[in-house]
């Protein structure tokens, strides 16, 4: 089971950043409803993303008690899933600002700073 949530989050991983471009694109060509979906599909995944982690954590009998590996493990897994979360709040930020269209490209420049 653990393996299908890995590949999973890998999946995830793989895709976040090419549907984040895409995203940036369509905003800087002006498609705005193509923005909001890629913007929504990007805090989805991040949300999924952090559910499966939560997931593997729960199954998993690797914690920071089983060693230097465990330690390790649990400690970068954590870390990277708190940035994830950061991420999501800033990127829910944006895609409030984005459908209120409060966020002009020429004056904030753009989401690539999130």
């Amino acid at each position: 089971m653990l393996w299908s949530l890995a590949a999973w989050n890998t999946l995830v991983l793989l895709t976040s950043g090419h549907v984040a471009a895409l995203a940036q694109e369509f905003m800087r060509i002006g498609c705005l409803l193509l923005a909001t979906v890629m913007l929504s599909l990007l805090l989805a995944q991040a949300h999924g993303f952090v559910w499966v982690q939560a997931i593997e954590y729960a199954q998993d009998a690797l914690t920071m008690s089983r060693g230097v590996y465990g330690t390790g493990f649990s400690s970068l897994t954590g870390l990277h899933g708190s940035h994830v979360l950061m991420g999501a709040t800033l990127l829910a930020a944006f895609l409030m600002r984005h459908r209120a269209a409060s966020y002009a490209c020429a004056v904030n420049g753009f989401a690539g700073t999130v």
